[in-house]
């Protein structure tokens, strides 16, 4: 039964296209990190200091430990 799923053009097409977004896809992980220097540049360039760009990514993150532990 599997040998016959492997053989059709869907799954050959499914198969493909799995293989491409694992080779080229980045990782979840890549987008946090621009993300968070996204908005770390945008903070500084709106004026804020980067000792309080820093506290306050450290005072939201900590801030999300019971969230992620329920």
């Amino acid at each position: 039964m599997a040998a016959e799923i492997q053989d059709s053009r869907s799954a050959r097409f499914a198969l493909r296209c799995s293989n491409w977004a694992e080779r080229w896809f980045p990782d979840s992980w890549v987008f946090a990190a621009l993300a968070v220097l996204l908005v770390c540049i945008g903070a500084l360039a709106m004026g804020a200091k980067p000792t309080d760009t820093a506290k306050a990514f450290g005072d939201g993150f900590w801030s999300l430990i019971p969230f992620t532990i329920q």
